[in-house]
């Protein structure tokens, strides 16, 4: 059998979802900011990324 590729795969799927929705909300919120300035949310993106790879790199080093 193949092993997982993807961090998520034994991840609370409930709470995934509620987090991935906050998130999406929370882009919009900064996308949508009268600012408009969108490396905004090209930079919270990234570092959302960097985090959460930083933190599962210990979990599954792959």
């Amino acid at each position: 059998m193949a092993e997982s590729v993807v961090a998520q795969y034994d991840s609370n799927y409930t709470m995934y979802i509620v987090s991935a929705t906050g998130y999406s909300i929370l882009l919009a919120w900064l996308y949508n900011s009268p600012h408009d300035i969108t490396m905004i949310v090209i930079v919270a993106h990234t570092v959302s990324n960097v985090s959460y790879g930083v933190q599962a790199a210990p979990i599954d080093p792959a």
